[in-house]
């Protein structure tokens, strides 16, 4: 049966050939039309080093980026972290005014999808993440490649600054609030000591040196608030610090990018394109021609008379009215009836109606 069915579709193929191969033709002429109009493309490309670790974090604790998932390498995790970034459209906008495109974002030239789809991420061994940006011009690709790369860092940057950054700017306006307790216990204090000098003779009063011994207490408490503020505004200012030098120490950049003198070979990229459409036509010329053979009732071989009839074929007898040479190829169907149904001819078998 497969093999009927495989001469059925050769016979479809070859009886409309020049129309089963119309979608290749087409579809090749309008992948070669694609290839050639390609506009020539320019790439710019950085590097940056990554490290799980510093000696700055094992000294002082500083969680590491990427986990303690050892399967993965630094690389790894961080080319997926930026991968995901460039796809929310907050960093993306960080990046394209970094790159001096806001204009044209604003204006229509651009759009969100078209620098999305322009900058490439990737790992380049288990350290280095290259960050690359393709654009037809020179300038923007190097723009956009140092701009997702200043980004990236500045983002883990504030991302690890912010509990610390937080915390400092809340002890910092605590400690003015402090700082005015302060003055206000020290001026209360100060203020009694003028309005109740000590007696020239003999000591002061028992509810006097109560009186001053509460207003000093007060400054002292006040002082040592302040005081302890102070101290850990300068606590959570240091800790800023050290995860500013931790992430400077982890995320390195090694190679910076630059202005692309000359245009990116783009033979592998038109040839794939090209192949492309042309598998396309292929599919659509297999899809045709499968459609037609299905679609086909006609009868074009004995076989198909059981199929087609619903009757049992019994013999072929040569046809004795053409000439010998085609008498060779022609024949008449016999059905299990004895009466002759269908005569072979040139363009199939059609109906022959022999007088008994």
């Amino acid at each position: 049966m497969s093999r009927f069915f495989a001469l059925r579709l050769l016979e479809s193929f070859f009886r409309r050939w020049l129309l089963c191969l119309l979608p290749v033709l087409l579809l090749g002429a309008l992948g070669v039309v694609s290839v050639i109009g390609k506009d020539k493309e320019y790439r710019s490309e950085g590097v940056l080093y990554v490290e799980s670790s510093t000696l700055l974090t094992d000294l002082t604790g500083v969680g590491a980026a990427g986990g303690g998932n050892s399967f993965r390498t630094p690389a790894q995790t961080t080319a997926e972290r930026v991968s995901s970034l460039l796809q929310t459209d907050d960093f993306l906008s960080t990046v394209i005014e970094g790159a001096g495109l806001k204009d044209a974002l604003e204006s229509g030239l651009t759009t969100l999808p078209v620098v999305r789809s322009s900058i490439g991420i990737g790992p380049g061994g288990d350290n280095t993440v290259r960050v690359s940006s393709t654009d037809a011009d020179p300038g923007v690709a190097y723009r956009l490649a140092k701009s997702t790369i200043d980004s990236f860092i500045e983002w883990v940057i504030d991302a690890s600054l912010r509990d610390s950054a937080a915390a400092e700017a809340f002890l910092n306006d605590l400690a003015e609030t402090y700082k005015a307790d302060v003055e206000t216990a020290r001026k209360a204090l100060t203020a009694y000591l003028v309005q109740n000098p000590d007696p020239p003779v003999g000591s002061r009063s028992l509810a006097s040196t109560i009186e001053i011994t509460r207003l000093n207490d007060e400054l002292t408490s006040a002082t040592a608030r302040y005081n302890a503020t102070v101290d850990k505004a300068e606590e959570a200012r240091l800790a800023a610090e050290t995860t500013r030098s931790d992430v400077a120490g982890r995320l390195r950049l090694v190679d910076v990018p630059e202005v692309p003198a000359l245009p990116t070979s783009v033979r592998k990229q038109q040839v794939l394109q090209f192949a492309m459409f042309l598998m396309l036509g292929l599919l659509l010329s297999a899809g045709a021609v499968f459609a037609g053979a299905i679609a086909d009732r006609s009868i074009r071989q004995p076989s198909d008379i059981p199929d087609r009839l619903g009757v049992p074929l019994l013999a072929m007898l040569p046809d004795g009215g053409r000439p010998l040479m085609r008498g060779m190829r022609m024949a008449t169907l016999v059905s299990a009836s004895g009466r002759p149904v269908l005569s072979e001819s040139g363009r199939g078998y059609e109906d022959h109606h022999v007088e008994s």
